[in-house]
Parts: structure tokens; C-alpha cells; sequence
């Protein structure tokens, strides 16, 4: 086999493993090891400056590697700051000096890799609701946390709904039966966090795509209108058949304070870490090192060692130096990577971006390197679709 060959097995048995493995969250770590070696090996073409990123995107990414590794020189916990850190900056650096340059020089290409997604998907949703059939009161899937499963479900219904809607033919009416399992998996899971970022998913996807397709939706309002009908039937029947007494305190408990004393309680304790160390933060997973001096109620609830909102993770951890390039990453993301041009598939990445940061609010889920890779890859592959389409544009 030539090196090419050789170059593109791995390329695309990399993001295979890659989509086979994020339905279960950390089962995506065989891909990525793959995808490293390319990476390696892509460091030896000659560099094309006109795929360089954009570069307020690369100020970002890099003002945010150096604030964790300024950050861990004044943290309790060293050891605990620096590792963490390198592990932030690989991720980070995955999309910014690959990811990016695959979309750019192989547009759409992890759509030819994206077809195990709904398989890997309706697997593991399949196993939550046999848990929940079997007497559990919440799914866990192959985790131990319910709310893991949650944000795993997530990747499921978004990236297995995505391939399936490009695919040919009659596979695409597979849609409608994935819906429901995947909905009743991520209803099993009880994670309510999950549940707001799903919700936002579809909302923004359905707005983008409204408008940017709007004079071809007139056209087919009839097809629009029994698409929302089949969606709605879909969730619907989702949640008829896997509906309980528990899940439906777990979502009315979303609307009331006294049941989330909790996270009132550790937010207000983030803050104050937040407010003793403003410019630098206590450094990348140092949080658990300073929690019990900075609890507002001792004793009463459990320790933390995450703030569970993603930019009071950034405040306490990096101070206002890592948030302040964290918000213009964030920012980079959303406004270099805006699909312009309108395609379905970037469009539903958009959404799930957009999904996994409603998600990050109410708990940690981007503090798992799995899902930061993740996070990573959609944000730079938007950034390359949205940049080029500009500059086409513009030309």
C-alpha cells in the first residue's frame, strides 16, 4: 500500500472510530489516537498559508493555552493545574492546527465517516431504556452517571439524525424511528441539562434553517408541515412510552429554586474562589483543592470539585484572563463559523455546538476531554466552512 493509501485508511478509519465512539463519550478515544497519527503526519506537507485560520481565531486559541499554563504556576495543586492543562491545549490544538485544515482541504469529508453515528447511537439509547424498563429510576448507559449518558445521548440524536438525513434513498425514513429511541434515551436519562440543550439544538437549527431556505419552504409547505407533524409525533410517542412519575418531577424541577439549592449553594461558592482570585483563577481541576474554604453552607451539601456552569468553571479555574479568551473563542465559533452559505449538514453542527454550550451551563460536560476534542472539531470545522464560504464571497 503507498503512502497515500496508507494516509487515507487511517484518516478515515480515525473519524470512524471517532463518530462510533462519541455516542458513548469516552469510546471515542481509539479515534482519536488514529487521528493523531495523521495529524503527525500531516506536519510534514507544505504548509498553504491561504489555509491558515483566521487569526483572531489562532489569538484566541492561544491566549487560552497560556492563561491555563499561567493559571497552574500559582495553583495548589501543580501537578493536578499542569496536567489538566496539557490536556486543554491538546484539544484546543486539535482543532485549531487540524481540524481546521481537514475542512478546509477536505470539505464535507466527516460525512463519509458520519454513517456509524445513529448505529452507535441507537445501541447505546437501546441500553438505557432497557435499564429504565428493568426498574432504574434514571439510565446511565455504559456510565456511571446518568447525567453522562445524558450528554451522551445528545451526540446521539444530533450526529445520528445528521447522517441519516443525508443519506440516499429510503435509509433517510429511518429518521423518524431513530428519533423516538434516541428521545426516549435522553428523556431515560433524566438529565435535565441535556434536556434544555437539546431543546435549544432543534430551536436554533429550525431558525437558521427557516430562514436561510425560506422561498424553497413556500414552495414545499405542505412537506414542511408533515416534517413538523412526524417531529412532533416522534418526541411525542418518545416521551408517551417512556414517561414516569420521576422524570416529570425532574423537568417541573427546572422551574423551582427550592429543588436546586445545590447549585445555588456551589455557584455561590465558585463566585467567591472566583472573587479571592480574580485575575488568574485557582488554576485548570483546582476547584476541588478550594472548595471547602469557600463553601457558603458547610455540611449540609456535597463537595465539588466542577463548577457546573461552564463560564464560572473558566472564572474560578483561569480568572478573568482565561474567560476573557474563552468568551472570544466562544465568539469565533458562533460568528467566523455562521454557515453562511446554508448547508443542512453545517447547519446541524451549528445547532449541536450551540446545544453542547446551552448543555455547559448547567453542568460540566466540556471538562471531559472526549467532549472538549469534540467541542474542539465542531467549532474549527464551522470556522473553515464559514471562513471559506466568506472569502468566496468576497472574491
Amino acid at each position: 500500500m503507498d503512502k497515500s493509501r496508507w494516509a487515507d485508511a487511517l484518516f478515515y478509519s480515525g473519524w470512524t472510530l471517532f463518530f462510533a465512539g462519541i455516542p458513548f463519550i469516552g469510546w471515542s478515544s481509539l479515534g482519536l489516537l488514529l487521528l493523531f497519527m495523521e495529524w503527525a503526519a500531516g506536519y510534514r506537507r507544505r504548509r498553504k498559508p491561504e489555509l491558515d485560520p483566521p487569526p483572531l481565531y489562532q489569538a484566541a486559541v492561544w491566549g487560552l493555552i497560556a492563561a491555563f499554563f499561567l493559571s497552574s504556576v500559582f495553583a495548589a495543586s501543580r501537578y493536578d493545574a499542569f496536567g489538566t492543562s496539557v490536556g486543554y491545549a491538546l484539544a484546543h490544538l486539535f482543532g485549531l492546527s487540524y481540524a481546521y485544515r481537514v475542512e478546509r482541504e477536505r470539505p464535507g469529508a466527516f460525512l463519509r465517516s458520519l454513517w456509524i453515528a445513529p448505529l452507535a447511537g441507537a445501541a447505546h439509547a437501546a441500553l438505557g431504556l432497557y435499564q429504565i424498563a428493568t426498574g432504574a429510576r434514571r439510565a446511565v448507559g455504559v456510565h456511571e452517571n446518568p447525567n453522562a449518558f445524558g450528554t451522551a445521548m445528545l451526540f446521539a440524536l444530533f450526529l445520528g439524525i445528521l447522517a441519516l438525513a443525508s443519506a440516499k434513498g429510503r435509509v433517510r425514513w429511518l429518521v423518524w424511528p431513530y428519533t423516538v429511541l434516541v428521545c426516549g434515551g435522553l428523556l431515560a436519562s433524566g438529565s435535565r441539562g441535556s434536556w434544555l440543550g437539546a431543546a435549544a439544538g432543534v430551536v436554533v437549527f429550525a431558525v437558521l434553517y427557516a430562514v436561510m431556505h425560506r422561498e424553497g419552504l413556500r414552495r414545499r409547505a405542505v412537506k414542511v408541515a408533515a416534517v413538523v407533524v412526524m417531529a412532533t409525533l416522534a418526541v411525542g410517542l418518545a416521551v408517551a412510552a417512556w414517561g414516569n412519575d420521576y422524570l416529570q418531577r425532574r423537568f417541573d424541577s427546572m422551574f423551582t429554586l427550592d429543588r436546586n439549592q445545590d447549585r445555588v449553594v456551589l455557584y455561590r461558592t465558585v463566585w467567591n474562589m472566583f472573587k479571592a482570585y480574580p485575575l488568574l483563577g485557582v488554576g485548570p481541576n483546582n476547584i476541588k483543592h478550594h472548595y471547602d474554604d469557600f463553601v457558603v453552607v458547610q455540611g449540609r451539601y456535597q463537595h465539588h470539585g466542577m463548577a457546573h456552569n461552564l463560564f464560572l468553571q473558566a472564572l474560578s479555574e483561569t480568572g478573568v484572563i482565561g474567560t476573557a479568551f474563552l468568551v472570544l473563542l466562544l465568539g469565533c465559533w458562533f460568528v467566523l463559523g455562521f454557515p453562511r452559505a446554508g448547508s443542512p449538514a453545517h447547519l446541524g453542527l451549528y445547532a449541536l455546538l450551540a446545544a453542547l454550550v446551552v448543555r455547559d451551563q448547567f453542568d460540566g460536560a466540556s471538562v471531559n476531554l472526549n467532549i472538549l476534542f469534540f467541542m474542539t472539531w465542531l467549532g474549527a470545522t464551522l470556522i473553515a466552512y464559514g471562513w471559506r464560504g466568506a472569502q468566496a464571497k468576497e472574491s
